[in-house]
């Protein structure tokens, strides 16, 4: 989805380097021409937090290409990592001052957010700032973790109420909501797309993974199991299959102990 005005602070995002910890996944000379909301996806270790701790650090292993408005004001940023950041994991005087006040916008106190659940808290400390952000970059690292579908679906509407306040997103995600909600950044594919077409793509590469091992399974069973009951050489075969009564000696193999009608074992010089 763009927005008409859409502040952009950060342009392009080229990788030139892999001195960073995990920045080895990630491809020399890849660019990203960045919009308001840049979702990076992927599977598992294929570089987003990495990619985000980049951009957080303005590392030497990336480039980056800011706007001439960033250039000249400069711009400010918000960063949150869903397992570094969590309130419920931190210490509690850094969310609650002596006698127990809350302090900080948008973050309960951490002897409340006991009393309270994973999401919950969470909310507070992630869709309320955002809520309340304007002008700046909002860098979030899988912020939807232990978040409701339903507060999922808040955070779509709070990111799509933070752009209009001028602020540019850079999210690494799991999120069905988020990646359904907007283009996306497929770290795997190289390109940017729809995520509905992101999403499509996953589902499909799955598809296909599962029917190569169905077959596969298929085609190394196939000369082993009873032709009748289909149960395994060396298995008990099931209650009422005759195949095996009527199977005599002259049915198997002296050497491989192949049965009828199935093919020899490897290096069996018998059935030649």
């Amino acid at each position: 989805m763009q927005w008409i005005n859409a502040m952009i602070y950060l342009e392009k995002i080229k990788i030139v380097g892999s001195t960073y910890p995990g920045s080895h996944v990630l491809d020399k000379g890849f660019e990203i021409i960045c919009s308001e909301i840049n979702l990076f996806v992927g599977d598992q270790g294929c570089g987003k937090s990495t990619l985000l701790d980049l951009i957080q650090k303005n590392h030497s292993d990336i480039k980056l290409k800011l706007s001439e408005h960033t250039l000249k004001n400069s711009v400010q940023s918000f960063y949150f990592d869903s397992e570094k950041d969590n309130p419920r994991v931190k210490n509690p005087q850094l969310f609650t001052s002596p006698n127990g006040q809350n302090v900080g916008v948008g973050m309960s106190g951490a002897l409340r957010s006991r009393f309270k659940s994973h999401g919950e808290v969470l909310q507070e400390f992630i869709i309320t700032p955002i809520l309340k952000a304007k002008d700046c970059v909002v860098i979030l690292d899988e912020p939807e973790s232990g978040l409701s579908i339903t507060n999922q679906f808040k955070l779509v509407n709070a990111i799509n109420t933070a752009v209009k306040n001028n602020c540019q997103f850079f999210i690494a995600t799991h999120c069905y909501p988020l990646i359904e909600s907007f283009d996306v950044i497929s770290l795997e594919h190289k390109e940017r797309m729809r995520g509905i077409d992101f999403i499509n793509k996953v589902k499909n590469s799955s598809n296909d993974k599962k029917s190569k091992k169905a077959t596969k399974i298929k085609a190394s069973s196939k000369s082993s199991d009873c032709p009748q009951c289909n149960a395994r050489k060396g298995e008990s075969h099931e209650f009422g299959c005759t195949y095996e009564q009527n199977t005599t000696k002259e049915d198997i193999c002296p050497q491989c102990n192949a049965g009828r009608n199935e093919s020899h074992e490897f290096g069996c010089t018998y059935g030649q």
